[in-house]
């Protein structure tokens, strides 16, 4: 505004909707939209009036602004009038303060300074003194240049109807009303209908009871867009969408309230959608029961964004920084052991301004955290939560950490994974027993109350959570802190069923020392140590029309996928494992302990068994890709895809993988992926030389039709010691097992 003023350049506050009538003679303009830009010229002509004496050489002119009313609050009505009536001398200089000048003046009410609006007044009167104090001759280029100018929308004209209407050409240049102008006119024109006769208090006007349509148009022009404003990117000049992806959020919860159920898709609500804004909407039954005399959804959704803008508020200004603070005190990223709820960066402590930013389109909001985000607003407004102590954030966090269990363990498995399936569509069967958790001490709660069902994943983590809640109540306080530490260990994630509570509570402070040294070793090991454990991999599926398994082992930033398995035998091997690891001698180091493990069990097994090999030979394994199709002990192949079909994908058979990589022979045989076959074809080693070993039942089976014919002697030596048969199958030959024999025959034949 202040380049505009001190240049030619004219500028233009696009619009200002509102209703024209005609009172006592005079047509009234009342806006609905715009009040804060209004109010902003409105100071910047009374300052610049009295400033260049417009008061007494153009009184009549001056007086103009006694026009511009507060109607719906009585003191900045009188306020206003004051500035008009009295006689105010400016400070002497930009630096001096206008504001102590005016709230020092024997006209100046106390109660003023509890006013909003009067409080927001004075500071722009101050910013408005600092920018002009020394700029003269502005009136004119006010009044007669027209520096500054909006257009007007008259919705009261007749014909004028809330639809399709409102794209029409607002002014010269073809401009049309936003999506979101279109929406608050909208929005606007429903509370006057659907909900004339009801009020609201507004608490910082003194408990002022205002129509829902006026405390909205107050609060969208000033408090909530204070509150969008301090969480905008630094490049983000226009807030609209903010607002709307915030209405969107509790929109589309309060929508599927009302619709649920396989019939009703994910993608069925519509924000743009006014019809079903109106549906949601038109639902005045009470939402939370708190004995509060507006207790409809409208309300809610006022109160929601009051509580976020409260929670800012320090000292009469909105501060980012404390509401950030609010949800710093429930959620952390970092590696201390506070008890609050772990989440993976510090981005995504911050649930409001991620609300804001992202939205159904962009999917990064995603169904959790709107669910756990909500289900905080509830649990505030419920309790009426203002100022919030040590004991009003500990229970908040109980009840989230319970919360976001029971959302993390809905979820399907898909091959090698979980995912989430968790849908807002079914957002009414979650809500309903979410809701009876928002209480005050929950864990006291839980083990004693009966609670509504939900589907039968969240169902068995509820059974969890009781069983929790038992071991809190009835153990030590330090046994809170270690459950709570076991949820938020990054590959457990929230679900720790497998480990049992309830059977191994003396055990848990142990099992998390455990779970963190072990799964801070290398991949190939602890699948080693958890074999040695009696695991035998997770079958994800058969494959090959059922001829063989698929098989998985876990791995590098997939562990979750074994740790929190449905399945008692997995189960029953991670505590196995948990056991042989805290039996050793303290002494020893979590990686010599592990080997130890692992040196112990390789006299279970035999050469006959796969155990034996994946203990003894690391190469089988790797990282990230142990998944296996197991046709026998030797007929075993490496995947090299975990989808539907994985053996389409290229893969190896995982004894022909380790010779590949032996140092003793490797120069021998041809690459990896020379051997890697495809479909159900068995994957040979293949040595440079031509010959191609296939590893069997029985032994390694020679294919010699391809070898060079300078080899020949050589082979047939080889052959008639290690293979006296003639069947060209090379068993395991004296006591060397499968990997020794083919390495010791490969090197003979080269040698």
């Amino acid at each position: 505004m202040s380049d505009h003023i001190n240049g030619t350049i004219p500028l233009h506050l696009e619009f200002i909707y509102g209703r024209v009538d005609k009172q006592d003679g005079k047509f009234v303009f009342s806006p609905i939209d715009g009040q804060q830009r209004l109010t902003t010229l409105y100071l910047l002509h009374w300052y610049i009036g009295l400033k260049e004496k417009i008061k007494e050489k153009k009184p009549y002119s001056f007086m103009k602004l006694k026009n511009f009313i507060y109607h719906t609050r009585i003191s900045s009505k009188d306020f206003c009038r004051a500035l008009i009536e009295e006689n105010i001398d400016l400070p002497g200089s930009a630096e001096e303060s206008i504001k102590d000048i005016i709230t020092k003046s024997y006209w100046f009410r106390d109660s003023w300074n509890n006013d909003p609006t009067i409080k927001a007044m004075l500071i722009m009167l101050q910013e408005i003194h600092s920018m002009f104090f020394k700029t003269d001759g502005i009136w004119p280029k006010l009044t007669e240049k027209k520096i500054i100018t909006f257009h007007i929308l008259d919705m009261g004209a007749e014909g004028f109807e809330l639809n399709d209407e409102l794209y029409i050409k607002m002014n010269s240049r073809g401009k049309q009303l936003t999506d979101f102008e279109v929406f608050k006119a909208n929005f606007i024109k429903f509370l006057e209908t659907d909900y004339k006769d009801y009020y609201i208090s507004d608490n910082e006007n003194s408990g002022v009871k205002l129509s829902y349509s006026d405390y909205f148009s107050f609060r969208i022009e000033k408090q909530w867009t204070d509150l969008f404003w301090v969480h905008r990117d630094v490049d983000v000049f226009i807030i609209d969408e903010y607002f709307m992806n915030y209405f969107e959020f509790i929109s589309q919860l309060l929508y599927f309230l009302d619709h649920s159920g396989t019939r009703i898709r994910a993608d069925e609500f519509d924000v743009n959608n006014f019809a079903q804004i109106k549906e949601i909407y038109s639902n005045k039954e009470p939402f939370i029961c708190n004995d509060d005399e507006n207790n409809d959804r409208i309300a809610f959704l006022f109160k929601s964004l009051d509580l976020f803008f409260n929670i800012s508020l320090e000292n009469d200004k909105i501060n980012k920084k404390r509401l950030n603070n609010f949800f710093k005190e429930l959620f952390d990223s970092s590696c201390s052991e506070n008890n609050k709820i772990k989440v993976d960066n510090e981005n995504q402590i911050f649930l409001f301004e991620r609300c804001l930013k992202d939205n159904l389109k962009n999917n990064k909001f995603q169904n959790k955290d709107r669910i756990i985000l909500f289900s905080i607003i509830v649990y505030c407004l419920k309790f009426k939560l203002k100022e919030f102590s040590g004991k009003d954030y500990i229970n908040i966090m109980h009840c989230v950490r319970v919360i976001r269990n029971l959302l993390q363990a809905q979820r399907q498995r898909k091959d090698i994974s979980f995912e989430a399936n968790l849908s807002i569509n079914d957002f009414s069967s979650y809500w309903k027993l979410i809701s009876e958790l928002l209480e005050k001490d929950i864990y006291k709660l839980l083990p004693d109350k009966e609670f509504s069902k939900s589907t039968k994943n969240i169902n068995e983590q509820l059974n969890e959570e009781i069983k929790k809640a038992v071991l809190i109540n009835t153990s030590a306080k330090e046994l809170q802190h270690v459950l709570f530490m076991l949820e938020d260990f990054h590959y457990f994630n929230s679900l720790i069923h497998v480990l049992s509570v309830d059977k191994n509570k003396d055990k848990l402070n142990d099992y998390l020392k455990a779970v963190r040294e072990i799964w801070d070793n290398e991949d190939v090991l602890i699948i080693q140590a958890m074999i040695a454990s009696g695991f035998n991999g997770y079958k994800v599926k058969d494959c090959d029309y059922g001829n063989a398994e698929a098989v998985y082992f876990g791995g590098k930033n997939n562990w979750y996928y074994i740790l929190t398995n449905e399945d008692a035998g997995v189960a029953e091997n991670i505590i196995n494992l948990l056991d042989n690891f805290i039996s050793r001698d303290n002494n020893l180091s979590a990686r010599d302990k592990l080997n130890d493990i692992i040196s112990k069990a390789m006299n279970k097994f035999t050469k006959n068994n796969w155990q034996y090999y994946f203990l003894k030979y690391s190469e089988i394994l790797d990282t990230e890709k142990n998944y296996f199709a197991f046709y026998d002990d030797f007929n075993i192949r490496r995947l090299g895809t975990t989808g539907t079909s994985p053996l389409i994908a290229y893969h190896i058979n995982a004894y022909v993988r380790v010779i590949c990589y032996n140092n003793n022979v490797k120069n021998y045989c041809k690459l990896e992926d020379d051997c890697k076959s495809q479909y159900g074809d068995i994957s040979p080693l293949i040595l440079k030389n031509g010959l191609e070993l296939f590893c069997e039942k029985e032994g390694w089976r020679l294919d010699i039709n391809k070898i060079d014919s300078g080899i020949n002697a050589k082979l047939q030596s080889a052959m008639n010691k290690y293979i006296p048969d003639s069947d060209n199958i090379l068993r395991d030959y004296n006591n060397l097992d499968r990997i020794e024999t083919v390495i010791e025959f490969i090197k003979d034949i080269n040698s």
